[in-house]
């Protein structure tokens, strides 16, 4: 019935090495060389140097945030110790890091290419409603549409919506790790790509699902707070609208999974479950959150056009079991509790709240399962919150060990002594600043958790 249902081998996204050859004309200075030849100890050992142009961003030939890490050390052994790991990302191009690694002033200190949000939130091309087609089930017999399946919210999720009656199939679709699945007679896992078209479902069964399933549940984002978001909006935003696409014929609801970040974008203290779509995201805001805020803003639009049934849920900071290796608060509680102390960071305001990953995984569950109209919002958190400036005090609370504070650069160099990770330890050393991206207003919900 389905006809990629089988896992078989993921291909990948073509690289943009080898596409395109450097125009004539375009010669490269020494210095820009020399990255050039720091990018190559870390990336496709297959690059041709002559297909990367000053223009040419390291994210989108396959450099992530830890292979920049890397880069980061060679960089600072070539030209300055003074560089940090903000400067790379916000200056990605080969062009951008030629300009900070001769000490000059960076593209993003400028204000950088300014983001046309009008464009980026604009509506795809979209069937409109197919009043013939077979009406979405509500209550029983739920036919599920699940993105990120194999990520830490979606894992939860998955194992929710499966020991539930109400639901009969689970579609888990963009599937790039096969070997994270766990087999289940209600699950059919489909490999895939958020980037592919189609998120890497063949014509067929794209138009099969979406003649089937009742509910989307949009979990699936590359959950990484130092991008920025011009590397994130191809995994983050374009697979909202691609979603758009699948639900429209038959007004399918959406459940998107977005972040109470967004709420630092309206500007108040408190934040209640209101549409955030007016409220852009400031200059220097952290790309993760403003793709979730883009994508908000696109569903927004959809519902405001066809009436599309949207709910958006926006928890706090999720910690659980089988958090990455790289999760930056992980790291941080981690740590903290090896060396009974934690950075001082008395002059950011603010607080961090975080909520368990099996209550925002049953509350999503329970909100998808019943049947909705209009568009919703869903705040999850406000369970623990803590003052950043407090830090101390509530680990002590919590462990029963005496904590200290020291100096955000002491605490970086004995979390490194104890094990802490080279490509965390760089996001530590900004972390006064990079903190802000983890602070939220106070969350107002106005339904219970699960």
């Amino acid at each position: 019935m389905y006809p990629d249902t089988q896992i078989i081998q993921i291909v990948q996204p073509a690289s943009s090495f080898g596409r395109s050859q450097r125009p004539r004309g375009d010669i490269l200075g020494s210095t820009e060389q020399k990255i050039v030849e720091i990018w190559e100890e870390f990336l496709f050992k297959t690059a041709a140097r002559q297909n990367i142009t000053a223009t040419t961003d390291f994210f989108a030939i396959g450099g992530t945030t830890p292979l920049l890490s890397h880069v980061l050390d060679r960089m600072r052994k070539a030209f300055r110790e003074t560089l940090t790991i903000t400067d790379l990302v916000h200056n990605a191009t080969l062009r951008g890091m030629t300009t900070v690694a001769m000490n000059k002033t960076s593209i993003f200190t400028l204000g950088g290419a300014s983001i046309d949000w009008k464009s980026e939130t604009a509506l795809p091309m979209t069937r409109g409603p197919d009043f013939s087609a077979e009406a979405v089930k509500t209550g029983q017999a739920l036919v599920v549409l699940l993105t990120g399946a194999t990520g830490f919210i979606g894992r939860a999720i998955l194992e929710c919506l499966a020991s539930v009656e109400e639901v009969v199939l689970i579609h888990c679709v963009a599937i790039r790790s096969p070997a994270k699945t766990v087999p289940h007679p209600k699950i059919i896992y489909y490999n895939g790509d958020l980037t592919h078209h189609y998120l890497g479902l063949s014509d067929a069964s794209w138009e099969q699902l979406s003649r089937s399933v009742d509910v989307v549940i949009h979990a699936a984002a590359l959950a990484d707070r130092i991008r920025p978001y011009a590397s994130l909006r191809t995994t983050n935003v374009l697979p909202t609208k691609k979603l758009i696409q699948f639900a429209a014929p038959r007004l399918i609801p959406i459940h998107f999974i977005s972040s109470a970040g967004v709420g630092r974008f309206v500007g108040h203290p408190t934040f209640p479950e209101v549409a955030v779509g007016s409220n852009l995201p400031p200059v220097h805001a952290d790309g993760y959150t403003a793709s979730k805020w883009a994508s908000e803003a696109v569903l927004e639009k959809i519902h405001g056009k066809l009436d599309m049934p949207i709910m958006i849920h926006r928890p706090t900071t999720i910690i659980g079991p089988n958090t990455s290796s790289n999760d930056v608060l992980a790291n941080l509680f981690q740590y903290a509790k090896e060396l009974r102390a934690v950075p001082d960071l008395k002059h950011v305001k603010g607080f961090f709240d975080i909520i368990p990953l099996d209550v925002v995984a049953r509350t999503i569950s329970r909100e998808a399962l019943k049947p909705i109209q209009g568009i919703n919002f869903s705040n999850i958190g406000g369970v623990k919150r803590v003052p950043v400036r407090d830090l101390h005090l509530a680990m002590a609370m919590d462990t029963g060990i005496e904590m200290k504070k020291v100096h955000l650069q002491e605490w970086v160099r004995m979390a490194k002594r104890a094990g802490m990770s080279q490509e965390i330890a760089h996001v530590f050393e900004e972390f006064d600043e990079l903190v802000k991206v983890f602070v939220y207003p106070e969350v107002k919900r106005s339904r219970d958790l699960a």
